[in-house]
């Protein structure tokens, strides 16, 4: 799938591709960790390239 992060396309910076498959990934501090409280913890989006696998993060910014 294509995928547009501010205002941009998003290419692989490995291969040059634009095709990525999504997904999310847990932030996980050490604090939340030691009180089993990971759940609470924020996640990044997450794109992998669907031609080399390279992975792409992006931090959730709060409007």
């Amino acid at each position: 799938m294509k995928i547009e992060k501010a205002g941009k396309e998003l290419t692989c910076a490995h291969c040059g591709g634009k095709d990525f498959e999504g997904g999310t990934a847990l932030l996980n501090t050490a604090w939340m960790s030691f009180l089993n409280l990971d759940c609470l913890d924020k996640s990044a989006d997450t794109y992998v390239c669907t031609k080399c696998g390279r992975i792409e993060w992006f931090y959730p910014f709060d409007d």
